[in-house]
């Protein structure tokens, strides 16, 4: 009998660990000081999808916030995937927050991104509660939760995904990072096929729905004031081609926007595979965009 790889062992045991965390409710082992409220209503009226957990250190300085945005092809996912590695990053200084959103079988696009949105606006709406550092927000996510953290770092000043409350606030990000998300809908295989997770979220198949594609696209939005984006994306990724992280960092470059994009040999499409090789290269990213210098010199541009 075939012996598991010790990457299908680290997966498995953060499933594991996931399954724990929902069941729970709350991450274990978060550090000293650190306090957590779960299922969080982000509007008035929610949907059971429109919540977010928080961890934060109620004393002391306002801290960055990092918040994660799950994968699931848009269908499925839930917050507590990113639960496993809170206590490292709130050991880093970071507050740390997960966030649902409508599921394509909830609501149509763009739903899905008009939560994301919805839930940052919440967040720095209630830094004062969760003593946060309201400048200094960064988002990240795999697979469909890339593509939207992509798009929430791309998508700063597009007015018209804010939507619903505490419009007072921006939704803007300081840095983003994007684990192989799927970028341009026109270009994947599935273009025509009206049985795509892309054509439940639309409602017909994208052929059908290029203004929603082109809408849900980060390159649509890409430009010299966009903030860093990291893109990860493993050559051995059997769901979403690498060629839509490829075209996504062509596409930043030609806009001048600022970001980096690794390519991950042999790497499939697990964000804790990209986690346990490349933490060190994100949080040093995160360090950097999410230091008080780092706000400075961005509120003086």
């Amino acid at each position: 009998m075939k012996q598991p790889s010790a990457s299908a062992l680290v997966t498995l045991a953060l499933v594991a660990f996931t399954l724990f965390a929902v069941a729970q409710g709350a991450p274990s082992n978060l550090p000293p000081g650190a306090e957590f409220a779960g299922e969080v209503a982000y509007v008035k009226e929610a949907h059971p999808r429109q919540r977010l957990d928080i961890a934060s250190f109620k004393k002391g300085r306002p801290r960055p916030l990092l918040v994660w945005i799950h994968g699931g092809a848009f269908m499925g996912g839930d917050k507590a995937e990113n639960h496993a590695i809170w206590a490292d990053l709130m050991k880093s200084g970071y507050a740390v927050a997960t966030i649902n959103y409508r599921l394509s079988g909830d609501a149509k696009w763009p739903a899905q991104i008009t939560d994301c949105k919805a839930a940052i606006r919440f967040l720095r709406a209630h830094a004062k509660e969760y003593n946060l550092a309201p400048g200094r927000i960064g988002v990240w996510g795999s697979s469909a939760g890339g593509h939207l953290a992509a798009l929430v770092g791309a998508s700063g000043e597009a007015k018209k995904l804010d939507v619903g409350e505490h419009l007072d606030q921006s939704s803007a990000v300081s840095c983003a990072v994007d684990m192989f998300g799927p970028i341009d809908f026109e270009k994947m295989p599935q273009f025509n096929s009206p049985n795509s997770p892309e054509a439940r979220m639309w409602g017909r198949a994208t052929a059908e729905a290029l203004d929603l594609a082109r809408e849900a696209c980060p390159i649509t939005y890409l430009s010299k004031v966009t903030p860093p984006i990291l893109i990860f994306h493993g050559d051995a990724d059997g769901v979403v081609n690498i060629s839509q992280s490829q075209l996504f960092d062509a596409a930043m470059k030609k806009a001048g926007a600022p970001g980096g994009f690794v390519t991950l040999p042999g790497v499939g499409h697990s964000h804790v595979e990209v986690w346990m090789k490349e933490r060190e290269r994100i949080m040093n990213f995160f360090k950097r965009h999410l230091s008080k210098d780092a706000h400075a010199g961005a509120m003086q541009r």
